[in-house]
């Protein structure tokens, strides 16, 4: 569907402000791994929060993340949460 927001990556904004990003297929842990890798860290900690990319360039929580896959039908499966939230097995 053109023009419609998808999820396209998933995201970390870390403990310092940082915005790691990596393309489908990939899931949070190769970030995770790519950051040991570079001798630093991803965590988000208290002031971060691990979420997603989408085709217009934004960064957003899953919580929202999830909101944007149902309504661009990528979800591959429905939260068990109750709050509905995003990972990225639920896309790809």
């Amino acid at each position: 569907m053109k023009g419609l927001e998808r999820i396209t990556g998933v995201a970390i904004l870390d403990s310092q402000g940082r915005l790691w990003s990596l393309p489908e297929p990939h899931r949070h842990k190769h970030i995770y791994a790519l950051a040991a890798f570079l001798n630093t860290s991803a965590e988000p900690e208290k002031s971060g929060c691990e979420g997603f990319t989408t085709n217009i360039g934004r960064f957003v929580d899953r919580r929202e993340a999830y909101l944007i896959a149902q309504k661009a039908n990528q979800l591959k499966r429905k939260s068990p949460h109750i709050t509905p939230v995003l990972y990225s097995e639920d896309v790809w």
